[in-house]
């Protein structure tokens, strides 16, 4: 931690003031906002994701005390924010200054002051990955851009944009990664066997019902019965993969069933993963393999507090220095491509601000369905991919 204060201008935009915190590492930061009640809370934001920041390693000595000044107007000129601005240099004369935030106004103002105090200032361009100082006075010893950005986290970017709380989330393994790879692999090889036992195994989950029935029996019968007898080679070492990432257990007699109890939400997660939501494990293991791209991926994910729900794989995008959402879509025929892309778009927004960026994965579906949900995408922000696109979107370059 440096023996500085580092003074920012508050907006909705958060990254342009985490990053610089994590670059200079304060001792004190000031956080110079408008009077304009959504402020406050966006402030509140930023020092939850530098708390989280700080339970890393690399950052254990990042623990700034944070301070708010708040300039008596919802819209200041430059001459209130500069007012603002030189009182509090006047407090602290070992200051630096972020003119990255706030409105253009009091971004000139800020600069005003920095360049007449002679005091060092820096811009952060997340779109040129770098932290740009003034020509009179130039910052050194910054940790690079992109090592910042590699540092960040899923959970310290949903908390600078107001997704509070510790994360929900499945467990993502090497052996899960795994199984998603495998699944891809087969069910591209051997579509027909595949879509037969997919219907197989609604069947037994779902016993003819849209939702699996939850009566005790019905459910200690799921938890302890075989699953249907796999009708091929391939079938078979879908299931085999399936237990080797701890899904399902081996019976002593032939067969697997599920590796869990006769509980509805751990049986209905099974039956999920084994139908089709093996894709989110794939684009998983294909993001997390994309190292150079992607860093903290996560599976099934979920904010407690907020109304989000569940997202299928969620990771920060290092090129962006935003948050990746991917939706994962085994097929597109029962779904409403349309209200899906809808929701992911303002989910995008909510997750992780104007930067984020969202995918719509499709394992396959009619060209003239995805085509159109191509079309949306593109005017809701949010890419959509299908089949071996999936992979050269979103995986390592060849």
């Amino acid at each position: 931690m440096k023996d500085v204060t580092l003074i920012h201008l508050v907006s909705e935009q958060t990254m342009q003031n985490l990053l610089p915190i994590m670059a200079l590492r304060p001792r004190r930061v000031v956080q110079v906002l408008s009077r304009d009640d959504r402020f406050p809370a966006v402030a509140g934001d930023l020092e939850l994701a530098v708390a989280a920041l700080g339970r890393q390693v690399l950052f254990a000595d990042l623990r700034p005390q944070f301070e708010r000044v708040q300039i008596p107007s919802s819209s200041p000129t430059i001459d209130e924010a500069t007012a603002s601005l030189h009182a509090i240099a006047d407090r602290y004369p070992d200051c630096v200054i972020n003119f990255t935030g706030g409105t253009k106004l009091m971004s000139i103002g800020a600069r005003q002051v920095a360049v007449g105090r002679d005091k060092p200032a820096l811009y952060c361009d997340t779109q040129a990955r770098r932290l740009v100082g003034t020509p009179h006075q130039q910052l050194s010893g910054l940790l690079p851009f992109d090592q910042l950005v590699a540092a960040l986290t899923v959970e310290a970017v949903m908390m600078a944009h107001g997704a509070t709380g510790p994360l929900r989330e499945s467990l993502l393994t090497p052996e899960r990664c795994a199984f998603g790879r495998q699944a891809y692999a087969l069910r591209s090889a051997n579509a027909t066997e595949f879509d037969a036992y997919r219907a197989d195994l609604e069947r037994h989950f779902y016993a003819g019902e849209r939702r699996m029935p939850w009566a005790r029996l019905h459910l200690q019968h799921l938890a302890s019965d075989p699953l249907p007898q796999p009708p091929s080679a391939a079938t078979a070492s879908y299931l085999t993969a399936g237990a080797d990432a701890g899904f399902l257990l081996s019976l002593p007699g032939g067969g697997y069933r599920p590796n869990c109890g006769p509980d509805l939400p751990d049986l209905e997660r099974l039956a999920t993963i084994l139908i089709g939501g093996w894709l989110e494990l794939y684009v998983a293991d294909l993001m997390t393999a994309n190292a150079d791209r992607f860093t903290d991926v996560h599976w099934s994910v979920e904010a407690p507090d907020t109304a989000l729900g569940e997202t299928d794989v969620v990771a920060v995008d290092k090129a962006r220095a935003a948050l990746h959402l991917v939706s994962c879509k085994s097929t597109l025929f029962s779904a409403r491509p349309l209200e899906h892309l809808e929701a992911l778009s303002q989910r995008r927004r909510d997750m992780g601000g104007a930067f984020a960026r969202a995918t719509l994965a499709v394992f396959c579906g009619p060209d003239r369905q995805i085509a159109q949900a191509k079309r949306w995408g593109k005017l809701l922000g949010v890419d959509v991919v299908s089949g071996n696109g999936i992979a050269a979107a979103l995986g390592p370059r060849p």
